[in-house]
């Protein structure tokens, strides 16, 4: 339970037995500096002042398993709320110190986000932040300590910790015009995906209902930006005649169909309506579906250059452009009625699937003015996807690539939660890590999309260059494993669908079909009927990437147990203490039974995905 000590002004959060797990203090933080709040505490309600600002706060009583803490913060005239917190000190109570190694953090991965790595060894001075939610866990005490958003409101969580102090809160950065409300809830156990179990539950009532995840083929991995109209034709044709052909559902054309960014209409290498293409689709027996990046527009086109007024604002009011592209106003009613044109025009096509991309921390965090003062960044993004969503209709499905959760939950059937992927050892093992730090999302607050399901490679494609143009350069540890490194082997490819597999997510392909050689085809037949559930990372906050997933079976459904080696060497195949898996299995990749006690290594890079 949480409790306020009025007399100390502190905030602190109880076990079952009284214990103070941790002590925290409530702090908001403006131009002048941060200001702790203190104030009178009755019937679970605790009203007072922070400086000039004026807080209550709430202590509900606990549910689920979580406790939490809401706030009511009155405006203040001609001053910025850039962050209200509550700040912990490491190692008193039962909080973990954070400049250790035996401690680790969720960072809930975020594509095209700040903080991507999905969980961090913390220690050697290492900070971290998140946004949504975060979960402390200690290895030599084995608790966990979980801090998340408990609503969806307008302005960003933020969860940082450095080696000195653990901060959770928000953060508008904004003048205040209304009373506005924030909400925090936290938990402990020893169990880190019980923690994460209930968390979810916490948030199912702000998301959509359950959907089945989306099955199809995508242009983007293999062609990038230089689809055709005829290689879609080709692709399809070769996906009719596949045996796990019926098994998919939509085909999507990525980037590279639209005339450019803001110009939402088919270009030149699809020479047809957006109702002929779509057409073209639903001929091959598939439904359509499409890529766009609403919140950005190429320089270089006519709303760019003649609009100039519908875009968000620097802090010199001047457009807000990144990396060339300028950031469009979603606060705008104009901007809202474009986007509504825009993807209306896109469902009376015929379209029914819709990846929406490019809404980065990075191009938000760049906004500093909107048309409208009185909405935070958070719910001006999600007012620009509410109007998305009513465009598209309630039937179409939404996948979100790159909006933080906290403007999506709700409004998306499922949301990519991995950098993109492509056929390097770098990608698989980075990207492996995402998934296993989102994974307890899956069919609880959305759908999860792993991204694509790849196998093209030396020995399964006939096409001599199978990536379009890169430049080779070294795969290093600090990061760099962008297309990086050598390409990967059918062995490393086969992980990478073992980890896709397990997911039990979006099953989205994404080679050419019509240049994948028998083995390929027989590769990607395995991963059919998907799985409709999802593996548990059994050791993602012992190992740097969880080597141990493992889905049990139920009444009528086998189980599955996938066992990763991800180092560069053969390694010994060794159950840690403490995890219960099935030693006996039907390995699909050697078709063949194996015994996990009876394989003294596993080779580098590989999988063994199992029946059990």
């Amino acid at each position: 339970m949480l409790a306020f000590d009025t007399a100390t002004g502190s905030l602190s959060f109880q076990g079952a037995s009284g214990a103070s797990i941790w002590t925290a203090v409530l702090l908001l933080e403006d131009g002048e500096g941060a200001h702790a709040f203190s104030g009178a505490a009755s019937d679970g309600r605790c009203v007072g002042q922070a400086g000039p600002w004026s807080v209550t706060t709430e202590l509900p009583p606990a549910t689920q398993g979580m406790a939490s803490l809401r706030l009511r913060i009155a405006p203040v005239a001609g001053r910025v709320l850039k962050r209200a917190f509550l700040q912990i000190t490491p190692g008193a109570g039962q909080f973990p110190p954070l400049n250790s190694t035996a401690t680790r953090m969720l960072v809930p991965p975020a594509v095209g986000g700040k903080n991507d790595e999905g969980l961090v060894v913390l220690g050697n001075d290492r900070s971290a932040s998140a946004r949504l939610v975060t979960l402390l866990f200690n290895t030599d005490t084995g608790m966990a300590l979980l801090f998340g958003t408990g609503s969806m409101g307008e302005d960003f969580s933020f969860f940082e910790a450095t080696p000195a102090s653990f901060k959770a809160g928000w953060e508008p950065q904004r003048e205040l015009h209304r009373d506005t409300e924030f909400c925090l809830v936290v938990g402990h156990d020893t169990d880190p995906f019980r923690l994460l179990d209930l968390y979810a539950t916490a948030l199912q009532p702000f998301a959509r209902p359950a959907s089945f995840p989306a099955t199809g083929w995508n242009t983007w991995d293999y062609y990038g930006g230089a689809i055709t109209m005829a290689d879609v034709r080709r692709e399809l044709s070769a996906l009719r005649s596949c045996v796990f052909g019926d098994s998919l559902k939509y085909a999507v054309l990525d980037m590279g169909w639209e005339c450019g960014w803001g110009d939402w209409q088919p270009n030149r290498k699809f020479a047809a309506t957006l109702r002929g293409v779509a057409r073209m689709i639903e001929s091959s027996g598939f439904v359509p579906g499409v890529w766009t990046a609403p919140l950005l527009c190429d320089m270089f086109t006519p709303l760019a250059r003649h609009r100039q007024d519908l875009f968000a604002r620097t802090a010199a009011n001047h457009p807000v452009v990144v990396g060339g592209k300028a950031v469009l106003d979603f606060t705008l009613p104009e901007v809202q009625e474009l986007l509504a044109k825009w993807f209306g025009k896109m469902r009376d096509a015929g379209f029914r699937l819709f990846k929406i991309d490019y809404i980065y921390t990075s191009y938000i965090d760049a906004m500093q003015r909107l048309s409208d003062p009185t909405t935070g960044k958070a719910e001006a993004i999600r007012r620009g996807l509410k109007t998305i969503r009513a465009a598209i209709g309630e039937d179409s499905h939404l996948i979100n690539c790159g909006a933080p959760a906290e403007c999506a939950i709700g409004i998306a059937d499922s949301a990519r939660v991995s950098t993109d992927i492509h056929t390097f050892w770098g990608h698989v093992k980075h990207n492996a890590l995402q998934v296993a730090a989102s994974i307890w999302q899956n069919g609880r607050i959305w759908t999860i999309d792993p991204d694509f399901a790849l196998i093209r490679c030396d020995t399964t494609s006939v096409d001599p260059y199978p990536n379009y143009l890169y430049t080779p350069r070294p795969l290093t540890p600090d990061g760099g494993f962008w297309m990086a490194g050598h390409e990967a082997s059918r062995t490393e490819l086969q992980t990478w669908l073992s980890i896709v597999r397990l997911t039990g997510g979006n099953l989205f392909l994404a080679d050419s079909i019509c240049r994948l050689t028998r083995k390929g085809i027989d590769d990607l037949k395995l991963l059919f009927p998907p799985l409709r559930r999802s593996a548990t990372p059994l050791d993602l906050f012992l190992n740097p990437v969880p080597r141990f997933w493992y889905l049990p079976p139920t009444d009528g459904e086998r189980g599955w147990l996938g066992v990763f080696n991800w180092d560069d060497e053969a390694a010994p195949l060794v159950v840690p203490p403490g995890l219960d898996v099935p030693d006996a299995g039907f390995d699909v990749w050697t078709g063949s039974s194996v015994r996990l006690s009876e394989i003294p290594k596993m080779a580098p890079h590989s999988a063994l995905l199992m029946k059990v």
